[in-house]
């Protein structure tokens, strides 16, 4: 009896060795896992993403799993047994061609963690193994970024703006967006200090923007509240003044000359004058 019992554990391990080493003999195929779970802030959401597996006849969904607790309590992430699904993504409803899925996690708590994976389904209902575990530490702050000033110039505008301080987190500087067509890109990342200048604009054209703060909280960096600024760049640059000015005295009065302007949106120049002894300039 020991005997066929010792062969059985045998043949046991050696079949779980096989699948293993050799998971793409059909006989031993295993449920697919995606290898590699990705996330970014934006706006003050989450967005997870990783890329679709490249043969998915065979899979039904891409099931998200969730685990998260108030920072500071001890919690074990690494167990499987504390994730529970909050997302099932249906394979059939995905958009042809798409090499990637993202999705935006919206309404978090603040000060909790979270961590993230992914297992996939095949079609007779069975998952696979977890992916790697994302793992962020949540505090998003709305008003980190207050008083934006904007500053307009020839052909550019400048902004100031201020940073409340908060215990426990680190400032990094400000991610910029610009309004184009009708969405927001970026025009620069963690910007140091409270200052910036975006030149080569269009005067007279009315731009927006979006000054979001960027921080880390622990060891996770966020993009917390944004704050909406409109600016219209003005040719406020004075024009250059005329050079070799001069007067003669004739007989109806005096003759001024004068050499143009290099500046090339000159409308005119105003003359005045004023008596000896007289506190101010009048027009003439």
């Amino acid at each position: 009896m020991k005997k066929f019992f010792y062969i059985f554990a045998i043949i046991i391990f050696l079949t779980s060795c096989a699948i293993k080493r050799f998971p793409k003999v059909p006989f031993f195929k295993r449920v697919p896992e995606v290898k590699n779970i990705e996330y970014e802030i934006k706006n003050g959401n989450l967005i997870l993403s990783w890329k679709r597996l490249p043969d998915e006849k065979n899979i039904r969904s891409y099931n998200l799993y969730e685990a998260k607790a108030p920072e500071g309590i001890k919690y074990n992430f690494k167990s499987e047994k504390n994730y529970i699904l909050i997302k099932r993504i249906n394979v059939n409803e995905l958009e042809e061609g798409a090499g990637k899925i993202s999705l935006t996690i919206k309404n978090l708590h603040n000060t909790y963690k979270y961590c993230f994976a992914v297992r996939v389904e095949n079609v007779k209902g069975k998952e696979g193994d977890f992916s790697n575990r994302a793992c962020v530490d949540w505090y998003f702050v709305k008003d980190m970024i207050t008083n934006v000033k904007v500053f307009p110039d020839d052909h550019m505008l400048k902004f100031e703006w201020k940073i409340k301080k908060y215990p426990q987190v680190k400032y990094n500087g400000v991610n910029i967006y610009q309004k184009v067509k009708n969405e927001f890109v970026v025009v620069a990342s963690n910007v140091p200090g409270t200052k910036y200048e975006i030149r080569g604009l269009e005067n007279k054209r009315k731009y927006e923007f979006l000054f979001a703060p960027v921080y880390t909280y622990y060891k996770t960096q966020l993009e917390g509240g944004y704050v909406k600024v409109y600016g219209i760049p003005q040719d406020l640059t004075p024009p250059k003044l005329p050079q070799f000015f001069t007067g003669i005295y004739t007989n109806g009065g005096i003759l001024l000359k004068w050499t143009r302007s290099e500046s090339p949106d000159i409308l005119g120049y105003d003359i005045e004058r004023k008596m000896e002894g007289e506190p101010r300039y009048t027009s003439c």
